[in-house]
């Protein structure tokens, strides 16, 4: 989190935008008889409330997905191995060497079409070093890990 965003969301913040929005418009009615065009004050301070009020839901809603995305990961301790350990580990979480009927890859993602989809450990996944994985068939599995997926299918293959 930047610190633009630790500003937005602390509560100082909200209030002196809500004090300084009362100030603008109590200085702007107590003009008003001296001052013709001071009617323009009020659309200005909505535009700028709307902007605070943006940008304030804008990073509340991203704290509150990093923090999901947090809780989903609690436990999980990524190992520090090489592609072959890498590789190892992923087989291993996808059931072996019999549950996995096909490998390919792609630039980032590892793709498996197994035998029985429900002996995949996700857990397992991710701690081998995959950022993420994808079920879109019951028996079809992706497993994402970045740029050294090739390096890994090169080792998997020869496990496979």
């Amino acid at each position: 989190m930047n610190s633009f965003q630790r500003i937005c969301r602390s509560p100082a913040f909200l209030v002196l935008a809500l004090i300084l929005c009362a100030a603008v418009i109590a200085g702007g009615v107590a003009l008003a008889p001296a001052a013709p065009k001071v009617w323009i004050v009020i659309p200005v301070l909505l535009a700028v409330a709307a902007v605070i009020c943006f940008f304030v839901a804008r990073s509340t809603s991203k704290a509150a997905l990093q923090k999901k995305k947090e809780a989903e990961n609690e436990g999980v301790v990524k190992a520090d191995l090489d592609h072959a350990g890498i590789a190892a580990n992923i087989l291993a979480a996808l059931g072996g060497k019999a549950n996995v009927q096909k490998a390919s890859c792609c630039a980032t993602r590892l793709r498996f079409q197994l035998k029985d989809g429900a002996k995949v450990d996700e857990k397992a996944l991710k701690s081998a070093g995959a950022s993420g994985v994808i079920r879109s068939t019951p028996t079809a599995c992706q497993v994402i890990l970045g740029t050294q997926v090739r390096f890994v299918y090169e080792e998997l293959q020869k496990l496979l």
